[in-house]
Order: structure tokens, then sequence, then C-alpha cells
């Protein structure tokens, strides 16, 4: 009997081997290890390729049709319970984030958790504090990286 992950944090990046390498040490620093690595690499021409044979991320390189067929396919992929976005160069803001996030929705949140998130705007990290999601209408209400998703909803 296979047990899933609770996360799977997908990350889609081309030709970003810098960007890459930050998400991974962001990854690598949280102090909690229930959570699969999925990458899903535009057929980069830089190093890419040689880092992730280096890893322990599950990816596939191959040409695809833009960042959300990358998104979809990293999703077809996943296995864990919940799933997290986090693309090349983004980092989770706390080494504690995912056993946080987990606590959360062991207590009562359980199909879908959105937060606050930094961004780095003219070589300053500012914090964009997210809108109510009910304001979809007038565009994205937090950073794709701050929003976590239950898989089967």
């Amino acid at each position: 009997m296979t047990i899933n992950p609770v996360f799977s944090i997908i990350t889609v990046t081309l030709n970003n081997l810098s960007g890459l390498r930050k998400t991974y040490d962001s990854i690598l620093s949280q102090n909690f290890y229930d959570y699969e690595w999925l990458v899903v690499d535009g057929n980069s021409k830089d190093a890419t390729l040689s880092f992730l044979k280096s890893t322990h991320a599950q990816y596939i390189s191959e040409q695809d049709h833009g960042i959300y067929d990358a998104m979809n396919k990293g999703l077809d992929r996943a296995t864990g319970d919940y799933i997290i976005f986090m693309n090349a160069g983004d980092c989770f803001a706390e080494k504690d984030i995912l056993s946080t996030i987990k606590k959360h929705i062991e207590d009562k949140y359980s199909d879908f958790l959105y937060g606050d998130s930094f961004e780095n705007f003219n070589n300053k990290v500012i914090l964009k504090k997210s809108a109510l999601h009910s304001k979809i209408k007038n565009g994205m209400f937090t950073h794709h990286q701050s929003m976590i998703y239950k898989k089967d909803v």
C-alpha cells in the first residue's frame, strides 16, 4: 500500500537554473518532509537537467505550450493530498511553512488555504497582503505560491 505525501510542490521552469536552485534550497530548508517535489521543465537549454538529476525531484523536461500547460502537467503527476505551486525562484517565507500549513489543515481548514506573500520589487522585499478570495473578479487576490489546494477539489 502506497501512502501519498501530504504536499505536492510543483515547480515549473525554463532556462532558470539559478531560480531553480533557490527554490530547491528553500524546499530543503523546511522542517516538514512529507512532500514530493515535481519539476516540469520546458526543455531548458541551460544546465537545469544536470542539476535536476542531482536532486530528489521527480521531473520531466520537454517542450510545453506555456506556463499553464506546464502547471497542468505537474498536476497530472501529483500524488500529494495538497498542491503548492512554486515556480523557479519562488521561496518559502520561513522554514516552518509546511508544518504550519499541515497544522491548519488538520485543525479546521481543508480545501483551500491562502495568505499574504512576499514580493521582490526593485530589489526590496515587500509584503503583499492578500485580498478576499471573493474578489477574484478584480484579479488575483494573492500570488499562486501563497495558495494551497486540496487535490481532490
